[in-house]
């Protein structure tokens, strides 16, 4: 299946748009759009400190810098996620005993019900919107004031950085944030409408791709969650008794351990459901065929049998026990060796894993599980040594 008509399954949802961004006649590449986004966002608040005669209090802080750089790494990140997710719809479609229009079928259910509804991602990010405003108004009420936010909140323009905060950290992060979550949804749902299709065992290997693919989400969603307590929010990286964005961060990190949990776990089952049910009918068959080789050695020799019981009371020439021999072994060798083909194509069916998954996929899981763990604890660690 063309990679080009997956794409146009998800051309309702908001960051497919972008891939089709035209400035005049001319289409944008992705990222080059991604830039320009972020950057504009960048020049609007620099815009905006500027007519409010603070324009040092924002280009010497840190937050406009990291929503710069935070904005262009979460559309950077789409693009890698939506690009892997197309090949490999696109490589599975020889893989199940499915025609094109059913297979296609199948991917357009959960990319309409799901990947396509924006309006599920503006849901979703309310919850994040609501512990990020929460976040703000702390931050803006605390004596003393995080240090990195420290020059707005002290600035004489601290009402426009208030509200400009809001609208980065309250608004448009929130918005990403459901945007992802309904995305990794949506992957979720995707694979195990896939696999509820008849599998072709001989291709099974392919699944692989599912595997490898689904392994490395749930590294980086570990990873997120390391990122969401220490680099997301760098201001915890100083003494500060805002509890609520301690909290706040506790919650975010909670949903993405959840997500990585079912990432990892329902992709993987469909792939496991799948195989194990396609093993058990070509098993079931090949069974079926051992059975009926092993009827006809049975008849066989039950055959030789009767006419060597027959063949005592009568007399029969050298020339024809000679001939009788060489038939009945060539049938015995026939049918054994159709017995062990059978057998060798049992054993190799059984050898078959439910789930083929190799290490690479086992070390990216480790390393996103190392990764969540370890830098909070570090974080916890520079802060007692301050």
């Amino acid at each position: 299946m063309q990679v080009q008509e997956i794409r146009l399954m998800f051309q309702r949802n908001w960051v497919f748009k972008i891939y089709n961004f035209k400035i005049g006649n001319f289409k944008l590449p992705y990222l080059l759009s991604a830039g320009l986004i972020s950057t504009g966002l960048f020049l609007i608040g620099a815009l905006g400190a500027v007519l409010c005669g603070a324009p040092n209090d924002y280009f010497l802080a840190i937050s406009p810098y990291l929503h710069l750089a935070g904005v262009f790494l979460v559309f950077y990140s789409f693009d890698w996620f939506i690009k892997r997710m197309i090949n490999i719809l696109s490589s599975l479609d020889d893989v199940f005993y499915a025609d094109l229009d059913t297979y296609r079928d199948t991917i357009q259910k959960p990319a309409d019900s799901i990947a396509s509804r924006n309006i599920f991602m503006l849901g979703v990010g309310v919850i994040f919107m609501v512990l990020n405003i929460i976040e703000v108004n702390a931050s803006w009420s605390a004596q003393p004031p995080p240090i990195l936010l420290a020059n707005w909140i002290n600035s004489p323009a601290q009402l426009y950085f208030r509200i400009f905060y809001t609208l980065m950290h309250g608004v448009i992060i929130p918005f990403f944030l459901g945007s992802g979550v309904i995305g990794l949804i949506g992957y979720i749902v995707l694979i195990n409408e896939l696999f509820k299709l008849p599998l072709k065992l001989k291709n099974y290997q392919k699944t692989s791709l599912v595997i490898e693919w689904t392994t490395g989400l749930v590294m980086w969603t570990l990873m997120a969650l390391g990122f969401i307590l220490t680099l997301a929010r760098p201001i915890v990286f100083f003494k500060t008794a805002i509890q609520e964005i301690l909290l706040s961060g506790g919650v975010q990190a909670l949903i993405a351990f959840i997500l990585a949990v079912l990432v990892g776990v329902f992709p993987l089952k469909s792939v496991y459901k799948a195989i194990v049910t396609a093993k058990k009918k070509e098993l079931r068959d090949w069974n079926n065929l051992r059975v009926a080789t092993s009827n006809s050695l049975k008849k066989l020799l039950t055959n030789a049998y009767s006419k060597t019981l027959d063949e005592r009371g009568t007399s029969s020439s050298d020339s024809d026990e000679v001939y009788l021999d060489l038939k009945f072994d060539k049938k015995l060798e026939r049918i054994n060796k159709d017995i062990e083909s059978v057998d060798k194509e049992i054993r190799r069916i059984n050898e078959i894993p439910g789930l083929p998954i190799k290490w690479p996929s086992i070390l990216r899981v480790g390393v996103g599980t190392f990764f969540s763990i370890a830098t909070p604890m570090l974080k916890d660690f520079l802060l007692l040594r301050l």
